[in-house]
């Protein structure tokens, strides 16, 4: 009995996406009822914690990339303007550069979607972050950080 309690279990776990169950049936096994199951967790990645103001929706957390990375999200910005800065942890070594969103007005959310080409001589610790430079004084505001593996 208490075996079908697991089953059911696990069948309730891989109906959620939780984890892979695989089943061998082998009849010489020593387990009298000749059923054997391992139970594989999977991984589940999760979105940058936003700002107020900017969403990353992809890359997700600790994702890894390989030569590109494509950033998609949404903003509320000054002037539909936005920064990126994507760093090597290892090195310091980073690009900085800027993107739009697609607002249809001011003060409102907006989409973004972009892609950055990571340097060759990058290492396998990467850290992405979206932010905005403040009107009122230009120090950096908003910010989403991403940390990403490269596999470059």
């Amino acid at each position: 009995m208490r075996k079908l309690y697991y089953v059911l279990g696990a069948l309730m776990l891989i109906g959620s996406g939780c984890l892979t169950v695989n089943v061998d049936i082998n009849e010489n096994s020593e387990d009298p009822s000749g059923v054997s199951i391992s139970v594989e967790t999977e991984e589940v990645l999760e979105m940058a914690a936003p700002s107020a103001n900017i969403s990353v929706f992809e890359p997700l957390v600790d994702q890894v990339v390989d030569t590109s990375i494509y950033v998609e999200g949404e903003a509320r910005v000054f002037e539909q303007t936005f920064t990126w800065r994507l760093t090597d942890v290892l090195t310091g070594d980073l690009i900085e550069d800027h993107e739009n969103t697609s607002a249809s007005d001011i003060g409102v959310f907006g989409p973004f979607s972009f892609s950055i080409e990571i340097p060759a001589e990058y290492g396998s610790e990467l850290l992405l972050e979206v932010f905005e430079y403040s009107a009122m004084d230009g120090s950096q505001i908003n910010t989403v950080t991403v940390p990403l593996v490269s596999i470059n």
